[in-house]
C-alpha cells in the first residue's frame, strides 16, 4: 500500500401469507432435518435454539450446506428468498440486498447494508463475496436492522458464517467435481481431529478452476484494432485457491481457545467477461469514439440480450507496454486473509467472558475493457487495499435461576484502506490508434496523459453494547438494549498526471472536510411469548445505522464534495414460529422506515460513480416458510414465500441519458432549458422484488446397503429494477429456476457419487446494470423531442445452467 412509525400492513395479506407459508416456500427453512433435530444459533450472541430466538432468521448446518452444495454466497441467495448476491468487477467486490435494502456497489470505501461476520469476525467490506465459503458449520441469515449485536453496518441484515471447527476423533474428507457447462473443476480436501487431549486443528485446502460458462465471439483482428481470443472461445476463466487452517485448545473446562486463518488467491484474466451489452435502442451497439477517429463495423458486433454470449475485446498489448508501472497486466488479481482468535473464559457458572480479535486484508487490482465491444476505446481499473483490525469484549450471563440476565461489552474496529484509480488517454497519433473515452478527453493527436487518482482513508469505530432479558413470567420475556457508536473517518487524496517520462503529482483541494465524526445510539427491544418449547411469539422495535463516508470511486473535480452522510433506519417486526407434530412454520411481519438511504449513481458523461443519501424508504413485507416431514419415510417438503413492498419516499435521481420530457425527465429546470432530473417518488428499490418464494423436497431412501437422496427446489422471484435510474427498457422481467441434485452412496458416508444442477431452466438475469459510458446522445436528456438519445446498457449476467458431478471420500 502506498504510505501515508406504526405497522401498516394490513390483517388481509397477513393472512394471504399465511395461506402461502402453508403452501407455498425457502430451501433453507426454519428446519429441513428431522423433527427431532435442533439447530442452534447465535443471532443474539448466545446459544439459542432457532425456534426460540426472537429474531428473524434463516439457518442451515453442517449437513445441509453439503446436501445443498452450498459452495458459496452466490449459491445460498437463491435458497433464502429476498436475499439478492451479485459480485462484480470493482474494488467493492458487488451488491448485497436483503429484503430490497442493499449498498452501492461501486464505491471501494463504502460500507455494506448487509454486513459480515465470518468466525465472530465483522467484516466492513462485500469483498467477501468473491471469497471461497469452504468448509463451513453454519450459515445464519439474519434479516433486518443488527445494529445492537452486530455494530453500525448491518440496517439492511447479517449473514453470518461460522468454518468448522476439528472434532474428537480424526476425520478426513475429500471432494472433487467438474461442472460440465463452465468446465468448471473444484478439488476440496479437509482434515482435523485431536492433537492432544487438550488440543485439536482442522486444516482444509480448495482449488477451483474454469474456464468460464460465457462465449466470446469477437475475432481477432490487430489490424482493425481488435484484440478478442479466438472466434467462440471464452475468456472468463477464473482460477482461485483456499486454505483455512484452525486450531481449538480447551486447557481447562472454563477456558476455549479458538484461532483461524484463511487465505485466498484468485485471478481471472478479464474482470468484464460476466457483463454484456443487454439493450441496445437502436439495435446494434453504438460506438465509443473520439472525435474524428476511425471506427471498425466490427465495433458493433453485438446481439444486445442478456445471455451467454459476448463481443468483448482484449485491451491492445501496445497499452501495457506504455504504461507497465500502473498496467502490469490485464485482468484481476484478488488476496484476501481474514483471521481470528476467540478466547472464551467461565470465569463463574454461567458467566462468560469472550474476547473475539480479527484481522482482515485485502489487495483487489483489476484492469480489463469497460466499453463491452471488440475495439477497446474505454478502459476501466482500480488498485484497492484495505486492512481491518477489530477487537470485540462482551460479558455474558445464562442464569436460569436469575430473573434478569444481560450482555455488557465494547467494540473496536481500526480501518485502513487505499484506492488506486486510473485514467488514461491515448490519442491517435500513437501506435494502432488506441483510444481511450474518459471525462475531458485531449484533441486526436494530442500528447497522451497519464492520470492516477489515489484515495487514502482512515476509520476508528467505537461502541460500547448492553442487553438486558427479563422473565417476566416463566414464559413471557422482555428484552432491550442498545448501542453506542462513534466513528471518525479521514482521507487524503492526490493525483499524479503526465506522461511516462514526466510524471507531475497534485494535490487539489476538494470541497470536503478532511476529517468527519459520525456518532449513533441504536436502541432495540423485543417481547417474546413462549407458551411452551415448540411456539414463540415476538415483538420487536429495531433501530440500525450505517456511517457516512467519502466517494472514492473516478477522479474528482477540485472543489468537489465528496462525502456522504449516515443511513438511519427504525421499524418494527412481529412474528411467530412454532412446530406441530411434523410441521414447523415461521411468519413474520415487518415494517422498516430507512432514512437517508445511502444509493449509487453513474454519471455516463465523465463515468464516475458516487453514492447519494436519498430521502427516505419505506420497507414493509410478510415473510412465510413452511417444513413437514411427510407420512412417507425420508421425505420432508419445504416451501418459503416472502412479499416485499421497498418504495421511495420523496425522491429525484438524475434522468438516464435520452430521457425525454414524455419519459418522466421533468424535474429540476436548468438555465438552458431542460430538465435534469426524474420523480421516483413511490418506486420501488433496486433489487426489490415484490414476491420471492420457493417450493421444495429432500427424499432419502435406502436401496440396500446404499442410500439414495434426492432434492429438488424451484425459485421464483417477481420483475426488479437493477438500475437506480429505472429504465423501465432494461426492468429484469419474473423468472423462475430449478434446481435438483440425486446423491448415492452408503450409510457411513464413506462414498457418495452426486450429480447436481443448478438454474436448469436457464434463466438469464441481472442483478447490476448501467449504461455504456459514451453512447446515448446526453444533450436530448430532458428535451421534449427523442432523436436515438438512449444509451445502450450493460449488465452483470447471472450464471446460466449448472450441471456438476461430484465424488466425496469421507472418513469420520
Amino acid at each position: 500500500m502506498p504510505n501515508r412509525q406504526k405497522i401498516t400492513i394490513q390483517p388481509s395479506l397477513l393472512a394471504i401469507a399465511a395461506v402461502l407459508g402453508f403452501s407455498t416456500v425457502p430451501a433453507m427453512a426454519q428446519a429441513p432435518g428431522p423433527a427431532t433435530e435442533e439447530i442452534v444459533v447465535t443471532a443474539r450472541k448466545r446459544d439459542e435454539t432457532l425456534i426460540s430466538v426472537p429474531v428473524a432468521v434463516a439457518a442451515m448446518n453442517a449437513a445441509q450446506i453439503e446436501k445443498y452444495n452450498t459452495r458459496d454466497l452466490q449459491s445460498l441467495a437463491s435458497q433464502v428468498p429476498g436475499l439478492v448476491i451479485q459480485p462484480f468487477p470493482t474494488g467493492s467486490g458487488g451488491s448485497v440486498a436483503l429484503r430490497g435494502v442493499n449498498s452501492t456497489g461501486t464505491n471501494p470505501a463504502g460500507d455494506p447494508a448487509v454486513s459480515f461476520n465470518v468466525d465472530g469476525v465483522q467484516v466492513g467490506a462485500s469483498n467477501i463475496v468473491r471469497l471461497g465459503q469452504i468448509d463451513l458449520q453454519q450459515i445464519e441469515v439474519l434479516k433486518g436492522p443488527q445494529a445492537l449485536f452486530f455494530g453500525k453496518n448491518s440496517p439492511g441484515g447479517i449473514i453470518s458464517l461460522r468454518s468448522k471447527d476439528p472434532g474428537d476423533h480424526l476425520e478426513a474428507k475429500v471432494i472433487t467435481d467438474y461442472e460440465f457447462y463452465a468446465r468448471e473443476k473444484n478439488v476440496t480436501a479437509a482434515v482435523g481431529g485431536p492433537i492432544t487431549d487438550k488440543i485439536g486443528a482442522r486444516v482444509v485446502y480448495s482449488h477451483n478452476g474454469m474456464d468460464g460458462w460465457r462465449k466470446n465471439l469477437t475475432p481477432y483482428d490487430p489490424a482493425n484494432n481488435i484484440w478478442g481470443p479466438a472466434g467462440g472461445s471464452s475468456r472468463e476463466g477464473r482460477h482461485e485457491d483456499f486454505v483455512r487452517g484452525t486450531v481449538v485448545a480447551r486447557p481447562t473446562t472454563e477456558l476455549t481457545i479458538r484461532a483461524k486463518y484463511s487465505y485466498a488467491n484468485a485471478e481471472a484474466p478479464d474482470p468484464f467477461t460476466s457483463a454484456d451489452r443487454i439493450y441496445c435502442p437502436r439495435g446494434l451497439p453504438q460506438t465509443q469514439y473520439f472525435a474524428g477517429a476511425t471506427q471498425n463495423a466490427a465495433a458493433q458486433l453485438d446481439n444486445c440480450k442478456i445471455d451467454n454470449k459476448e463481443y468483448g475485446g482484449a485491451l491492445n498489448p501496445a497499452f501495457f507496454t506504455l504504461f507497465p508501472n500502473q498496467y502490469p497486466f490485464e485482468g484481476q488479481k484478488t488476496m484476501q486473509q481474514l483471521g481470528s482468535l476467540e478466547i472464551s473464559y467461565e470465569f463463574a457458572p454461567d458467566i462468560t467472558a469472550t474476547s473475539v480479535t480479527g484481522y482482515y486484508k485485502l489487495r483487489d487490482r483489476f484492469i480489463g475493457n469497460a466499453a463491452y465491444q471488440p475495439i477497446s476505446v474505454l478502459s476501466a481499473g482500480t488498485f484497492v487495499e484495505r486492512r481491518e483490525i477489530s477487537e470485540e469484549f462482551r460479558v455474558t450471563t445464562s442464569k436460569d435461576n436469575w430473573p434478569v440476565n444481560f450482555m455488557i461489552g465494547g467494540y473496536y474496529q481500526d480501518v485502513n484502506f487505499y484506492n488506486g484509480t486510473p485514467t488514461i488517454f491515448i490519442t491517435s497519433a500513437l501506435p494502432s490508434a488506441i483510444q481511450f473515452l474518459g471525462p475531458v478527453p485531449p484533441a486526436p493527436g494530442g500528447a497522451p496523459i497519464n492520470s492516477f487518482s489515489e484515495f487514502f482513508v482512515d476509520g476508528r469505530a467505537y461502541s460500547v453494547f448492553g442487553q438486558a432479558i427479563w422473565k417476566i413470567t416463566p414464559k413471557l420475556e422482555l428484552s432491550g438494549g442498545a448501542r453506542y457508536t462513534e466513528e471518525k473517518k479521514s482521507f487524503d487524496y492526490q493525483r499524479t498526471n503526465g506522461t511516462p517520462g514526466a510524471l507531475v503529482t497534485v494535490f487539489p483541494n476538494l470541497g470536503s472536510a478532511h476529517s468527519t465524526t459520525f456518532k449513533n445510539t441504536s436502541p432495540e427491544a423485543t417481547l417474546a411469548y413462549r407458551p411452551n418449547q415448540d411456539a414463540t411469539f415476538f415483538f420487536s422495535y429495531r433501530n440500525g445505522f450505517k456511517s457516512g463516508g467519502y466517494n472514492t470511486a473516478g477522479t474528482p473535480q477540485p472543489g468537489e464534495d465528496i462525502t456522504y452522510n449516515p443511513e438511519k433506519v427504525s421499524g418494527f417486526e412481529t412474528g411467530v414460529k412454532a412446530q406441530t407434530g411434523p410441521v414447523r412454520f415461521g411468519l413474520t411481519a415487518y415494517t422498516y422506515l430507512y432514512k437517508g438511504l445511502q444509493l449509487n449513481v453513474f454519471n455516463p458523461i465523465t463515468t464516475r460513480q458516487s453514492v447519494l443519501n436519498a430521502a427516505s424508504a419505506r420497507v414493509k413485507g410478510i415473510e412465510a416458510d413452511v417444513t413437514w416431514h411427510t407420512p412417507l419415510e425420508g421425505l420432508i417438503i419445504h416451501t418459503s414465500a416472502n412479499y416485499n413492498r421497498a418504495r421511495y419516499g420523496a425522491f429525484f435521481p438524475s434522468c438516464y441519458t435520452g430521457q425525454t420530457v414524455a419519459m418522466g425527465c421533468n424535474v429540476n429546470l436548468l438555465a438552458n432549458g431542460r430538465f435534469a432530473a426524474q420523480n421516483l417518488t413511490g418506486a420501488a428499490l433496486a433489487l426489490a422484488p415484490v414476491w420471492t418464494g420457493n417450493l421444495g423436497f429432500t427424499y432419502e431412501k435406502d436401496i440396500g446397503p446404499l442410500v439414495l437422496g434426492l432434492t429438488a427446489d424451484a425459485n421464483y422471484s417477481s420483475a426488479y429494477y437493477a438500475q437506480l435510474e429505472e429504465a423501465p427498457f432494461v426492468r429484469q422481467q419474473r423468472y423462475t429456476t430449478l434446481d435438483a441434485s440425486a446423491r448415492l452412496g452408503p450409510r457411513d458416508g464413506f462414498w457418495q457419487v452426486a450429480v447436481i444442477g443448478r438454474n436448469l431452466t436457464q434463466v438469464w438475469r441481472s442483478r447490476f446494470v448501467s449504461q455504456v459510458s459514451g453512447t446515448g446522445i446526453s444533450t436530448v436528456t430532458g428535451s421534449t423531442s427523442l432523436v436515438n438519445g438512449l444509451s445502450d446498457y450493460s449488465g452483470q449476467v447471472g450464471r446460466g445452467r449448472e450441471v456438476r458431478l461430484q465424488l466425496t471420500l469421507k472418513h469420520d
